[in-house]
């Protein structure tokens, strides 16, 4: 297991930046959202809603504004749209928002030890106190079966390839289960990979009802559970299907 976790980070950070019960004090800030972003959030929104296929020009533009720039999470439902980055560790996204200022509310960051096909694709957002629709606020809708339901599907579009998700799981775990399970290891499989499934299965906080078998391709979301710092929500979606990132396919 990693010597360095998210957990730690997080743990440390508490009191300051992420989840800090002080934050409801502050004024309600307005999210940071670059030009660039907010215009692929609007183009990515108004592809799934009416097919214009559109999203292959959006890569270049973002990475453009961001060489860390990976990939575009986005919800079918709406629910979270988003851009993903991945740094050379899972500390510098925390506190960096995606325009490269200083920001507590950070970016959604992919696991740095994660490559572009690992079997467990870990995303790592925030939970932020003053704005319940910034960063991986949104989850926290996943963690009844309604919810989750209600936005059962979403994808990752990368420069070359779409990647759809089936939403299956919600389980709020701790440290223990971390490190039990290491469900955040990108490499996760085998008998690690079935124990953390049951488990999650068992423990759920909601579920879609789909199996999820080990030889399947996971995407894991994974947020602070808001008032808990030591808390996390975390979101287990399956890989439904690829394809190639061409104007012809969202």
């Amino acid at each position: 297991m990693r010597e360095s976790t998210l957990y730690d980070t997080l743990i440390v950070l508490s009191a300051g930046v992420l989840c800090a019960c002080a934050a409801i004090l502050r004024p309600v800030l307005e999210t940071p959202v670059s030009p660039q972003e907010a215009e692929a959030r609007r183009t990515v929104r108004k592809e799934a809603e009416e097919g214009t296929g559109a999203a292959a020009d959006l890569w270049q533009l973002l990475h453009a504004e961001n060489s860390d720039f990976i990939a575009w999470l986005d919800f079918d439902s709406g629910l979270i749209s988003l851009p993903v980055v991945q740094g050379k560790d899972n500390e510098t996204y925390l506190t960096r928002n995606f325009d490269g200022s200083s920001g507590p509310q950070g970016t959604v960051f992919r696991d740095c030890h994660a490559g572009s096909d690992s079997p467990n694709q870990v995303l790592y957002g925030h939970t932020v106190y003053y704005d319940d629709k910034a960063r991986f606020s949104p989850l926290a809708v996943l963690a009844t079966d309604a919810g989750l339901q209600a936005n059962s599907r979403l994808r990752l579009l990368f420069e070359s390839e779409e990647r759809t998700y089936d939403v299956c799981l919600a389980v709020y775990v701790t440290p223990r289960e971390l490190e039990d399970f290491g469900y955040d290891d990108p490499e996760l499989s085998g008998g690690r990979k079935k124990r953390w499934l049951a488990y999650a299965a068992a423990h759920r906080a909601a579920g879609s009802g789909e199996k999820i078998k080990a030889e399947d391709r996971l995407l894991t979301l994974e947020t602070c559970r808001r008032w808990d710092a030591d808390t996390h929500l975390v979101v287990i979606c399956r890989e439904n299907s690829r394809k190639p990132m061409t104007k012809n396919n969202t």
